[in-house]
């Protein structure tokens, strides 16, 4: 146990964060979503850029009385839901190939990408000052938020996705 402690003690909290969530991802995708690995990846690329986008996010911090933060998240995970959901009853991804052994890892590591900028794009300034800084230098630096937003694109297109 305090080998475990004295590996976990230097880790920041946001760089465990993602690691925890890459896990969580891998394990997912290797049990029950390797056949929903790229309509998930395409649900998050359009439910993010509802959420970047819309401007009815603002109207709806004036309408509800809950902290922005928290309403961007729910409404993240909403539009993913559903977007997820309208996807999944189209036989648009029917046919599109779907990843085995190592292309799901690839893919998870992909996903768990496109999460972490959309996330942190949506952070207000004040808490973005708390990210370790090597986290910060890399998620919060346009030129590889650029990077890390295409990179899945480039993927799939590379993988046949």
């Amino acid at each position: 146990m305090e080998v475990l402690h004295t590996l976990v003690a230097g880790v920041p909290v946001d760089v465990g964060v993602v690691v925890i969530l890459l896990g969580l991802t891998l394990l997912y995708n290797y049990t029950i979503g390797k056949y929903r690995i790229i309509m998930l990846l395409v649900a998050l690329y359009l439910a993010g850029a509802v959420i970047m986008l819309a401007p009815v996010l603002k109207m709806l911090q004036t309408l509800v009385p809950i902290p922005s933060l928290w309403l961007s998240l729910g409404l993240l995970a909403v539009m993913t839901a559903l977007t997820t959901f309208v996807l999944a009853r189209s036989t648009f991804f029917d046919d599109v190939y779907n990843p085995h052994g190592w292309r799901i890892a690839v893919y998870s590591l992909l996903q768990v990408i496109v999460v972490v900028v959309i996330l942190v794009t949506m952070l207000p300034l004040a808490v973005t000052g708390d990210l370790s800084p090597n986290f910060a230098r890399v998620f919060m630096d346009p030129i590889i938020r650029s990077i890390l937003i295409l990179a899945p694109l480039v993927t799939m297109a590379l993988l046949r996705g």
